[in-house]
C-alpha cells in the first residue's frame, strides 16, 4: 500500500457512495475521497474504469474524458471513455507522438484546440477526434509510475472556458492516483533486479520448446537489457576444455568456437571458474582472445556449481564501455546463475534424448526447479505460461489439500487471483483429488464449480492432473475443447509440483499471516486515528467551546442582573443550565465511547446493551438484541468481545447502510462465549470481507483469543458474523 492510501486510511474511514461531510478545515475537494475509495478497496483488475472517468468529468467540469494506457511494444490503448462525443472501439490503440515516453513526470499541456502545440502529447488522429466532437479547451497530463510513462489522460470541454489554476492543480493530484491505478494495471512499476530475472525466466520458458532455445531467449533478453553487444554460455567439460554452447548478438561479435577451444583461452576461463566470481576484463590482449576487433571491454560470470561433470560461465562483451550495462548484467546473472546452470545441465540430457521426450523431460525438470524456489502463485503462473503457448488455455489453477481444508490459487491470462480457501470435503473437486489419473472435467455441472472458479471464466473443457497421495492438483481450463496432448504434460507436471505440497503449504500459510498482520496493523492505525480526531473533536469542537459560551453568558447575566428583571436573568441561567446538561451529555457518550463504565461494573451483557441503545439514539438503527450469560469471562475477553462488536459494526457494517440489526450472546457447555451479529446488509463475498476496514483487526483479536471468527451470506440477502472465544484465555 503506497503512502497516500495509508495517509488516508489514518485520516477517515471508507466514504459511503453519497459522498463525505468534510470539516471546513479539509484543503481536499469531496470526490477525492470517491477515487480514494476506488484505490484502496477494489482491486486493480475489478476497477470501474467508466466509474472513474465520471469522477474526472465531474473533478474538471468536462464534457469529454478519455482515459489510456501506454507501453512501448502497443502505444496507446483506450481504456474508458466519458462524455458525449464520438467513442473509439473499446481496447483501440494507436501510436503515441514522438518523444512522448521521454515526457517528465507532472507535465500538463492546456489551452485551446486551436493555437497550442500538441506535438508531443496528442497526435493528429487525436486532435481530429477532438475537432469533431466540438471541443474547445483541452487539458492533457502524461500519467507515469516509476519514472515512467504508463498512460494518459485527455480532458475537454466544449465551451471555450480555461482551465483555471484550481483545475490543474486538481488534475495534477488525479494525475498521482491514475498514474498508480493504471502503471499496475500496466505492469510499469520499476521491479527489484530478482523480479525482472523472474520475468526473464517466465518469458524464456513461456516460448521456448527445449533447454537450449530457453538458454538463448534468457542470453537475449539479459544482453538486451544491459545492452551489451554479444552474449554467450560456454560449458566446462569433464576433459578440461570449454563448448560454446550458445550465443547471441552481431555475428560480427560473436566469439569463434575454436578460439574458446584454444588451449590459452581455456587457461583464463578456467582461472574464472576457479576464482568463483565475475572479472572485468578491459585489456586489449585478454578482449582480443575473446572477441573480434572492434569490443573494448567483456564480464565473465562463472555460473553456480552444479554437479562434478558440468560447470558453464557467461561472457558479455561491449564496444564501449558501460559501467551500467555491466551492474545490470551482474545483478540479473546472479539471479539467473542457478537456472542457466539447470538449463544447462538439460542440454546435456537433450544431447542425448530426442524430439519429445526430450522436450518433456525439459518441462518436468524446470517445473520442479520453479517449485523449489517460487512462491506457489509464481508456480501457478509459471504453470499457465508453460501451457498457453501451446494449447488454447484460459486458467490454470493449483489446489493445495492439508488436511479438511483446500487453497485454490488461480491463473487467469497471465494474472493472478486472491487466494480462495475451501472445506475439501465439500468441494466440487475432491472426487477429481483421488481419482490417480488425469481426469476431464463434467461440463453438465459447471454451475456447481462456480464457487472455486475465477469470477467472468466460461469455460468449455478442463483437466484435473492430482498429485500423489491426494494431496492436491494442477486444474487446466480452456474455453475451447482441450487437445489430448496436453494430459502427458499436466501428468509430468502434477508428479513435479506434488512432490514439494508441503513445502506449498507452508508458503501459504506465511504469505496469509504476513498479509493479516499487515491489514490488522492498518485497521489498527486507523481506529486509533479516527478515535483520537473523535475524542479532540468531542472535547475542543462541543465541550470547550460550549463551556466558554456558557462561562461568558453567566458573566453577561451578572452584568446586567441588576438592570432587568429577575424573570429574565432566570430564563438566561435555565438556557446556560441547559447549554451545561448538552456538554455534560456529550462527555459522557465519549466517554462511553471509549470505555463504558458498565462493563467493569456489571459485564459484557449491560455492556452491549448500553451501547445499542446509543446505536438507536444516534443513529436510528432498529437494533434487537437478546443476550445472557451463565458466568463472566474473564475481564480482558469481555473487553475484547465489546471492542470488536464495535469495530464490525461501526467500521465494516454502518458504512454498508444497514438499517436493521440484530444481536445474540450466549454461552456454550464448555463455557465459550457465541456472539452473532446480523444485518440487512447486502453480502459482498469471502474475499471483500476480509478487506473491509476493521476486519483485520478484529480477526486478529479472535486468534489471539483462541477463538473463531465466521461471516456469511443470509438468504434474504443480509449478513452474519458469528464470533466464538473461550471464557478464559489459555
Amino acid at each position: 500500500m503506497n503512502h497516500r492510501c495509508l495517509k488516508w486510511l489514518r485520516r477517515e474511514k471508507v466514504i459511503p457512495r453519497e459522498g463525505a461531510v468534510r470539516g471546513s478545515d479539509s484543503a481536499l475537494p469531496s470526490w477525492f475521497n470517491h477515487v480514494l475509495d476506488l484505490v484502496v478497496r477494489v482491486p486493480v483488475e475489478g476497477l470501474a474504469w467508466d466509474e472513474l472517468a465520471v469522477l474526472v468529468q465531474q473533478a474538471l467540469t468536462a464534457d469529454l474524458v478519455r482515459l489510456w494506457t501506454y507501453r512501448p511494444e502497443e502505444g496507446l490503448r483506450l481504456l474508458a471513455q466519458r462524455g458525449e462525443a464520438t467513442a473509439p472501439p473499446k481496447d483501440v490503440t494507436r501510436p503515441a507522438p514522438s518523444g512522448f515516453e521521454r515526457l517528465s513526470p507532472w507535465t500538463l499541456v492546456t489551452g485551446p484546440l486551436v493555437g497550442t502545440s500538441w506535438e508531443a502529447v496528442l497526435g493528429q488522429g487525436d486532435q481530429t477526434e477532438l475537432s469533431r466532437d466540438r471541443i474547445a479547451q483541452v487539458l492533457v497530463l502524461p500519467l507515469h509510475t516509476g519514472g515512467r510513462v504508463v498512460g494518459r489522460v485527455d480532458v475537454g470541454r466544449r465551451r471555450a472556458l480555461a482551465f483555471t489554476e484550481p483545475d490543474r492543480a486538481h488534475a495534477t493530484l488525479l494525475a498521482g492516483l491514475l498514474g498508480l491505478l493504471i502503471g499496475q494495471l500496466v505492469s510499469c512499476s520499476e521491479p527489484s533486479a530478482s523480479e525482472r530475472a523472474a520475468r526473464l525466466l517466465r518469458d524464456a520458458l513461456a516460448t521456448a520448446t527445449s533447454a537450449r532455445e530457453a538458454i538463448v531467449c534468457l542470453l537475449e533478453a539479459v544482453r538486451w537489457r544491459s545492452r551489451a553487444e554479444a552474449m554467450v554460455l560456454v560449458r566446462w567439460t569433464g576433459e578440461e576444455r570449454a563448448e560454446l554452447v550458445a550465443g547471441v548478438g552481431a555475428p560480427g561479435v560473436q566469439p569463434d568456437p575454436a578460439a574458446i577451444a584454444s588451449t590459452r583461452v581455456a587457461m583464463i576461463l578456467r582461472g574464472v571458474l576457479l576464482q568463483g566470481r565475475a572479472q572485468e576484463w578491459r585489456d586489449r590482449t585478454i578482449v582480443g582472445l575473446l572477441f573480434p576487433t572492434g569490443v573494448s571491454s567483456a564480464l565473465a560470470v562463472p555460473l553456480p556449481e552444479h554437479g562434478e561433470m558440468t560447470r558453464g560461465l557467461i561472457l558479455a562483451a561491449w564496444r564501449e564501455s558501460d559501467a551500467e550495462g555491466e551492474e545490470e548484467a551482474r545483478a540479473l546473472l546472479a539471479t539467473l546463475g542457478a537456472n542457466l546452470m539447470t538449463l544447462l545441465v538439460l542440454v546435456n540430457e537433450e544431447e542425448q534424448l530426442s524430439g519429445a521426450r526430450a522436450h518433456a523431460q525439459w518441462v518436468e525438470e524446470v517445473a520442479g526447479a520453479l517449485v523449489e524456489q517460487g512462491e506457489p502463485g509464481a508456480v501457478a503462473r509459471a504453470v499457465w505460461y508453460l501451457l498457453v503457448g501451446r494449447f488454447s488455455v484460459s486458467a490454470v489453477g493449483l489446489a493445495l489439500r492439508r488436511g479438511t481444508e483446500l487453497t485454490l490459487l488461480w491463473v487467469t491470462k497471465g494474472r493472478p487471483h486472491s487466494l480462495r480457501r475451501d472445506v475439501a470435503g465439500e468441494s466440487p473437486l475432491a472426487p477429481y483429488l483421488t481419482a490417480g489419473r488425469v481426469t476431464r472435467l463434467d461440463a453438465e455441472q459447471w454451475e456447481r464449480w462456480r464457487t472455486v472458479l475465477p469470477q467472468d471464466l466460461r469455460p468449455v473443457s478442463g483437466l484435473v492432473a492430482p498429485f500423489p497421495h491426494g494431496e492436491g492438483a494442477v486444474v487446466v481450463l480452456s474455453e475451447r475443447t482441450l487437445e489430448s496432448e496436453i494430459e502427458g504434460w499436466l501428468e509430468r507436471l502434477a508428479a513435479a509440483i506434488g512432490a514439494h505440497t508441503q513445502a506449498l503449504n507452508q508458503r501459504v500459510d506465511e504469505g496469509v499471516a504476513r498479509e493479516r498482520r499487515e491489514r490488522a496493523l492498518v485497521d489498527t492505525l486507523t481506529t486509533e486515528e479516527r478515535e483520537r480526531r473523535e475524542l479532540v473533536e468531542a472535547i475542543h469542537d462541543r465541550v470547550l467551546q460550549g463551556l466558554a459560551s456558557s462561562l461568558y453568558r453567566i458573566e453577561f447575566t451578572l452584568r446586567r442582573a441588576e438592570q432587568q428583571p429577575i424573570e429574565q436573568t432566570m430564563l438566561e441561567l435555565e438556557q446556560v443550565r441547559d447549554l451545561l446538561a448538552d456538554q455534560i451529555a456529550t462527555l459522557r457518550d465519549t466517554i462511553f465511547r471509549l470505555r463504558p463504565a458498565s462493563l467493569d461494573h456489571l459485564g459484557l451483557v449491560a455492556a452491549l446493551r448500553d451501547y445499542f441503545s446509543q446505536l438507536k439514539r444516534t443513529r436510528g438503527l432498529d437494533v434487537e438484541f437478546l443476550g445472557e450469560l451463565r458466568e463472566r469471562p474473564a475481564p480482558d475477553i469481555e473487553a475484547q468481545l465489546y471492542r470488536i462488536a464495535q469495530i464490525v459494526i461501526e467500521q465494516a457494517r454502518l458504512p454498508a447502510g444497514i438499517s436493521r440489526l440484530a444481536i445474540r450472546l450466549r454461552q456454550r457447555r464448555d463455557g465459550a462465549v457465541l456472539l452473532v451479529l446480523a444485518d440487512d446488509g447486502p453480502w459482498v463475498g469471502q474475499e471483500m470481507w476480509e478487506r473491509l476496514p476493521g476486519i483485520a483487526l478484529a480477526e486478529e483479536w479472535v486468534r489471539l483469543s483462541g477463538g473463531t471468527m465466521q461471516a456469511t451470506g443470509l438468504a434474504d440477502g443480509g449478513t452474519a458474523v458469528a464470533i466464538t472465544v473461550p471464557a478464559r484465555r489459555e
